[in-house]
């Protein structure tokens, strides 16, 4: 069996010659240790500064390299593309505090990780943060039709149809998409899982925002030639969900039924990124 067939017979409940394997996310490490070679991608801190620097060209073309040499050299069958910023992005650097902590311009703190060696949100400003209200998420929800929408040939783009073009008639190809997880609120960590028993209403129209937006996105997915998405909400920690099954069946079930109905009319396969203990 091709890798393409293998994986489509998995997800078909039919017997594969052997069990199709891929990963969703390959930090850096381990393309230089198998590869033999520097890489930009997922390359944590390295990859910021490049996209700081002017390096987005850079970044993509490492992208498009690596990621499917990593692929082929480990025997994989699911490719998995991701959208890249657009052509010319180059993001304001953030005020470099000392060797690991930096400030962004609405004063939040990020520190880079001694373990996962990335720039992570360390302290939030909060009074730069803005709470969203009943009011302002149903407008943005009524004007959800006017956003404007990469069209399948938009730079963003520019790795997946790399991919599809180089793998996509032997190879099983996924792309990472946006989801709807838990749709909580506020200026910490505290507040956003408080918000979701405080402030259920609001809550519940930020699922639907990210719902609606989700749907609109799908056919654009479908004409990228790729043959399914990962959307990437996690629902879970190490020794339950982050919410209560109640919480999820009210708020964010409705919105992944309707995802993946509409996935599949359009001949898309749905690999459902969560990580954590949901069962």
């Amino acid at each position: 069996m091709l890798p393409r067939e293998r994986v489509y017979a998995a997800l078909e409940h039919r017997e594969p010659d052997r069990i199709p394997w891929g990963e969703h996310s390959i930090d850096y490490n381990v393309y230089e240790d198998i590869l033999g070679r520097e890489t930009l991608v997922q390359a944590k801190m390295r990859t910021t500064q490049a996209y700081w620097y002017g390096r987005r060209d850079d970044v993509v073309a490492s992208l498009k390299r690596d990621r499917l040499d990593l692929i082929r050299a480990l025997e994989m069958d699911i490719v998995f593309v991701n959208q890249v910023p657009p052509g010319g992005h180059q993001p304001t650097p953030m005020e470099q505090i000392d060797e690991t902590t930096y400030r962004n311009e609405q004063g939040d703190i990020y520190h880079v990780s001694s373990t996962t060696h990335d720039l992570r949100p360390y302290w939030r400003n909060p009074d730069a943060y803005v709470a969203p209200t009943l009011e302002g998420v149903q407008e943005q929800i009524d004007r959800l039709d006017e956003e404007p929408l990469p069209g399948p040939e938009d730079s963003v783009w520019e790795f997946v149809h790399h991919a599809v073009q180089e793998m996509g008639e032997t190879h099983f190809t996924m792309l990472m998409c946006g989801d709807v997880s838990f749709p909580g609120f506020g200026a910490t960590e505290e507040e956003f899982w408080m918000s979701l028993l405080l402030e259920p209403e609001i809550c519940t129209k930020l699922a639907e925002l990210q719902g609606k937006r989700m749907l609109r996105q799908i056919p654009l997915f479908a004409q990228l030639g790729v043959d399914g998405i990962m959307p990437c909400g996690d629902l879970g920690h190490s020794r339950g969900m982050l919410a209560s099954p109640e919480i999820y069946r009210q708020m964010v079930y409705p919105w992944h039924k309707a995802m993946s109905e509409t996935a599949h009319a359009h001949g898309l396969k749905i690999l459902k990124h969560c990580c954590g203990q949901v069962w």
